[in-house]
């Protein structure tokens, strides 16, 4: 079966390396959130310049998916939170951690339930060390809940589909 006239290999490796650009994107971004400029051309250069990540980006393995999203949800935490400047605006906040939900959720869905700690455990801390801790908890918070949003009803489909299909996501950890 062929996807827009690709064979559906070739499908799948130009989605794994646009999740790999996505995932140096991020990277950039979590850096210009951090630091500004500088910080984040040094982390875009260094995430581009690993060979595990040129290596899954060309693969088309779900190692790169999963990578890009948990980078894209860390990258939109940070742009909400804004941890070594000034505090940030309602709606900046309001975006980031809706980007950041999206994101973790979209992880979920691809890796299951292992997606989640390497996200919200980081964030988890970062939000405590800031100063707004309560805001930023409460964002973290909030980002989980629009993945569950997110992954809830997917989840019902599986269930109604295949109801043993929990213990795969089990073996899986």
């Amino acid at each position: 079966m062929q996807i827009l006239g690709l064979a559906p290999q070739r499908v799948a490796m130009q989605i794994a390396a646009a999740m790999a650009l996505l995932l140096i994107g991020s990277v950039f971004w979590a850096g210009h959130s951090l630091g500004g400029l500088p910080t984040a051309a040094m982390a875009g250069f260094a995430a581009l310049s690993m060979p595990v990540l040129m290596f899954f980006g060309r693969l088309g393995t779900s190692d790169v998916h999963v990578a890009g999203w948990i980078a894209l949800a860390v990258a939109g935490a940070l742009w909400a939170m804004r941890p070594m400047r000034r505090s940030p605006g309602l709606v900046r906040q309001l975006i980031g951690w809706l980007i950041c939900g999206i994101a973790l959720g979209m992880g979920t869905l691809t890796a299951g339930p292992t997606a989640v700690p390497p996200v919200v455990l980081p964030l988890a801390v970062m939000s405590m060390l800031c100063p707004r801790r309560l805001g930023h908890t409460l964002g973290v918070i909030a980002a989980i809940a629009v993945a569950v949003l997110i992954v809830t009803p997917w989840s019902i489909h599986v269930h109604e589909s295949m109801p043993d299909g929990w213990e795969q996501w089990l073996v899986a950890l």
